[in-house]
């Protein structure tokens, strides 16, 4: 399903990565297949998503490697803390 994966930052708190359109974030009754397993099976590293994609939308995803660290991130994405910027690329 997924050919490869787009890694844009990695350390020893963050992994930034670009989600294919068409997949969802996390396990769901719907889906067989999700990016968040998918991602943790390749890195064989611990990571929990700090916010969500919708299945149809491409883009950015930040996975929190510690629970510290998703702790703080989930908040900030809560609270409104980031800014957020969505593209529609419109064809015909």
């Amino acid at each position: 399903m997924i050919n490869s994966i787009e890694f844009v930052f990695n350390d020893e708190y963050v992994l930034v990565v670009n989600k294919p359109y068409g997949v969802v974030v996390q396990p769901s009754p719907y889906s067989r297949f999700d990016f968040t397993s998918f991602l943790k099976e390749k890195t064989k590293e611990q990571l929990f998503p700090c916010h969500r994609l919708d299945k149809e939308t491409s883009g950015l995803l930040i996975y929190a490697k510690t629970h510290k660290v998703a702790s703080f991130l989930t908040k900030q994405f809560k609270e409104r803390k980031v800014e957020k910027r969505y593209y529609a690329l419109v064809k015909g």
